[in-house]
């Protein structure tokens, strides 16, 4: 049996923007643990080059210490 702790108004697997998740209160389970997962945001392909252009200037900061330290 599956128990569920948020549900999702309307039902299914997909998860859009107008989708509604509330609290099962009549949720209970004293012998169970829960894992619950969040849900991953899809990055569009500007967002993820703006991302790695951030990463590689970061690197390139902690790379230039590194030199002068040595």
């Amino acid at each position: 049996m599956q128990t569920r702790v948020l549900l999702k108004e309307p039902k299914g697997r997909e998860v859009a923007d107008g989708d509604a998740f509330v609290f099962n209160a009549a949720f209970t389970t004293p012998l169970h643990r829960i894992k619950v997962n969040s849900i991953q945001l899809k990055e569009t392909a500007e967002e993820n080059t703006a991302t790695i252009a951030r990463v590689a200037q970061d690197r390139q900061y902690e790379i230039d210490a590194a030199v002068v330290r040595a």
